[in-house]
């Protein structure tokens, strides 16, 4: 079934896609290829808070992102995620790097390590732990004004394996605004566990805006739920800022 939508999808994508750079990268979320154009960087900061859920403390986690374009096909990039707030609870969620390949101009291919660092409630202190990371994000285009994507990923971290099968819709409004809607399934060691003592698997879901004020510049406001399968209460406010060079 993917073979196929991406042998009839593909011809249309890389005709809307085929040829830019710096100056000519689409200002329509929809119409934006995968990878950047050589030579361009991006540059993603921004957090996202839990206030708007009934939490015992409110948090803060700051993402910063920076991917650089190698070449019309590959690109590598570096990812953060620290849950700066409060303080006390300060624990590195991600820290990674990757390196990314078109494989067609529909899917890419990207292979990673990352570093997590949980604070350990007993001991109080970070204990480091690293792990790898290959994604297949794919992108489809829906008509003028819609796109389909994914970004399905398969981990290793400290003897254990985690699946990432999100997918989502990207709609475009008009030029300088589109919406996004996304959920998706995630699963540790590939169980279906939901009981009081342990939750093996979740399922997020999302909504959101983008507003691109430039083609180099554009702001995101999302709300999430992290799981809306189980038993949780956990929803989270995102913001950020993309530059463009």
């Amino acid at each position: 079934m993917v073979a196929t939508v991406c042998a009839l999808t593909a011809p249309a994508f890389a005709q809307e896609f085929g040829e830019y750079d710096a100056e000519s990268y689409p200002k329509q979320l929809t119409k934006r290829p995968l990878l950047l154009a050589a030579s361009m960087f991006e540059v993603r900061f921004g957090g996202a808070s839990n206030f708007v859920a009934d939490a015992d403390t409110d948090r803060f986690n700051s993402k910063i992102d920076f991917s650089y374009g190698l070449g019309t096909r590959f690109q590598v990039g570096a990812e953060s995620d620290l849950a700066a707030f409060p303080t006390d609870e300060f624990a590195v969620g991600e820290l990674g790097v990757f390196a990314e390949y078109s494989l067609v101009p529909t899917i890419s291919g990207r292979f990673g390590g990352f570093m997590i660092a949980p604070r350990d409630p007993v001991a109080d202190d970070l204990s480091a732990k690293f792990g790898v990371r290959a994604t297949l994000p794919m992108k489809f285009l829906l008509g003028k004004s819609m796109a389909l994507f994914a970004n399905s990923s398969f981990a290793l971290l400290d003897g254990d394996s985690y699946v990432e099968l999100p997918i989502g819709l990207q709609l475009q409004a008009f030029s300088a605004l589109a919406f996004i809607v996304d959920t998706g399934i995630e699963t540790r060691n590939f169980e279906f566990t939901d009981n009081d003592t342990e939750d093996t698997w979740n399922m997020p879901f999302g909504v959101g805006a983008s507003l691109s004020f430039t083609r180099k510049i554009d702001f995101t406001l999302a709300f999430r739920f992290t799981d809306v399968a189980n038993d949780t209460d956990d929803r989270w406010l995102l913001a950020f800022f993309s530059f463009r060079g």
